[in-house]
């Protein structure tokens, strides 16, 4: 298999005149895979467990922010609910029961995700508020996409 470090070619005086060197990013994503490339799984667990809890009462106090009765308020109350028992049982810093694996709890934040994006439609929620939905159903997915794999003091790196 091809090696997929990203590497670049500096000059040093006194030295060979290509010398290979890996590429340094910011720290944010200075993240090097398996395969030794750099990855996109940069976001430490400790943070994102902190912004699941966020986004879960978020989503609960949603419905009562702007005006939504009815089904529109139970939607989004269960999947605020959701998203806060399956972060209390997820193998990472921020659990109080850590049965879930960090891998699993990433694929239900991008169903979550892709809840929030989908029941505009399918509950027909006023077309002026719905953009809220979108906004963390977005950043849903693409958290889900971007955190580590990891948690530290876990069954995965003990």
């Amino acid at each position: 298999m091809p090696d997929l470090s990203v590497v670049r070619k500096k000059q040093r005086h006194g030295t060979l005149p290509h010398k290979e060197e890996p590429l340094t990013f910011p720290v944010v994503c200075n993240v090097v895979n398996a395969q030794g490339g750099i990855g996109m799984r940069f976001i430490p667990t400790r943070l994102h467990g902190l912004i699941d809890y966020v986004v879960g009462l978020i989503v609960i106090g949603l419905p009562y922010f702007l005006g939504f009765g009815d089904i529109h308020q139970l939607v989004l109350i269960v999947l605020g609910v959701a998203v806060l028992l399956y972060s209390l049982l997820t193998d990472y810093e921020f659990a109080v029961i850590r049965f879930l694996r960090i891998r699993f709890h990433l694929m239900l934040d991008g169903l979550f995700g892709m809840a929030m994006l989908a029941s505009p439609w399918l509950f027909d929620f006023p077309p002026d508020r719905r953009w809220p939905l979108y906004v963390i159903g977005v950043f849903a997915v693409v958290l889900s996409m971007t955190t580590q794999i990891r948690a530290e003091g876990t069954a995965g790196t003990n």
